[in-house]
């Protein structure tokens, strides 16, 4: 990180080339630095009109108290009004399609296998020096080496640097399960650290080992049913009723994101459930008969 600092500094002041710079930090972050360049060069300050008298002897002219109130509002707002430009215009949301995964490439190379239903958000300009994602749903990652790549979510975060993890946050529970490598998760206040087919979840906090699970999207392992039919609703576009469901119902297996009738049949059957449509997007369930 520090190295990056400085290669970046010794660039500005023009002490090495993009060439230079290009074969230090690679193509991919030479061209984040190129684009917060190019942007800041497109800001030109207005020509200043006023009357500047007043400092030849700035006794003789005074300034209500008003007026400089104006003054410092209007300069607010136009401070203001860039940030949310930079931040729009450097920000990348993704956004996996109802009843499609979608698999992205990272600026790092990283990828990020999306659920149906699932988001992902980072800041394009300041991935270079800190790659970090927002995630709501459930994703796989394939991290590439190199500086620490983190996932926030509202239930907690996971660090790691370079190995293949899944996420899963939605709603209240969230859930890590480490594939290669070694992950750091950070729960309220307690950090855990996953070895290769260890998990651990915001509900018991203890890590555990699982095994013969898939690292694909949709694959769940020991995941509350509440949960899962949470994850139905976000990839089919439906509501489901789960005034049934107990807090206790665990699932672990794979739902098929194609086919809303097999998922469901998939999540029901371990309970014995049973669905039925109540409208065209509504979906009751109940005990079997």
């Amino acid at each position: 990180m520090e190295e990056q600092e400085t290669y970046l500094s010794d660039w500005l002041d023009g002490s090495i080339n993009d060439q230079a710079l290009k074969a230090l930090v690679g193509e991919a972050e030479f061209g984040e630095y190129q684009s917060i360049t190019d942007e800041l060069n497109r800001w030109i300050a207005p020509e200043f009109k006023g009357d500047l008298t007043f400092l030849d002897n700035p006794k003789k002219k005074e300034i209500p108290v008003r007026a400089l109130w104006v003054r410092w509002s209007v300069a607010a707002s136009v401070l203001l009004a860039i940030g949310l430009f930079v931040f729009q215009g450097f920000s990348k949301q993704v956004i996996a399609p109802t009843g499609e995964e979608l698999v992205y490439v990272l600026p790092d190379n990283s990828t990020a296998r999306l659920s149906p239903g699932s988001e992902l958000s980072f800041s394009r300009w300041g991935f270079a020096w800190k790659r970090t994602i927002s995630l709501s749903g459930q994703a796989f990652f394939k991290v590439a080496k190199g500086a620490t790549f983190t996932v926030e979510s509202d239930q907690g975060f996971t660090q790691v640097l370079g190995t293949e993890f899944t996420v899963h946050s939605r709603g209240n529970y969230y859930q890590v399960r480490c594939f290669e490598g070694s992950v750091e998760v950070k729960i309220d206040q307690n950090k855990y650290v996953l070895a290769p087919y260890q998990w651990v979840d915001n509900l018991n906090q203890a890590v555990e080992r699982f095994e013969g699970a898939e690292n694909s999207p949709l694959s769940y392992w020991s995941v509350p049913l509440s949960v899962v039919l949470a994850d139905i609703e976000a990839v089919y576009g439906i509501e489901i009723d789960r005034a049934v469901v107990q807090p206790s119902w665990i699932f672990t297996g794979k739902l098929d994101h194609d086919n809303l009738n097999q998922a469901l049949n998939q999540a029901l059957w371990p309970f014995n459930l049973e669905y039925k449509f109540v409208s065209e997007h509504k979906i009751l369930l109940q005990p079997t008969q």
